[in-house]
């Protein structure tokens, strides 16, 4: 697993599971969570995803959802592609 994570998790914070980038609905499920991010913030709430895909390719996912849905995804996104965290959890 690798992840760019600016802040140590707490058990405030909210994990968002993905199946795979580029996906319509996990596009849009982050697009709006992107937009709800500022509500999570002020509940004392930070998000991060996590998705089957590497690091490296959730650059250009990000670009995709932001232009999708309007947003400004700013919470990182776990690489998870050997779904070692996936497992860990029964997802």
């Amino acid at each position: 697993m690798r992840a760019r994570l600016p802040h140590q998790p707490t058990c405030n914070d909210g994990l968002l599971t993905t199946a795979q980038d580029y996906t319509p609905v996990c596009t849009t499920e982050l697009g709006a969570f992107a937009k709800l991010e500022p509500e999570f913030t002020r509940r004392g709430a930070k998000l991060i995803g996590l998705s089957a895909n590497t690091v490296d390719s959730h650059d250009g996912w990000i670009k995709d959802i932001n232009e999708i849905s309007g947003s400004n995804l700013k919470f990182p996104i776990i690489g998870d592609k050997e779904r070692k965290v996936a497992l860990a959890y029964d997802m």
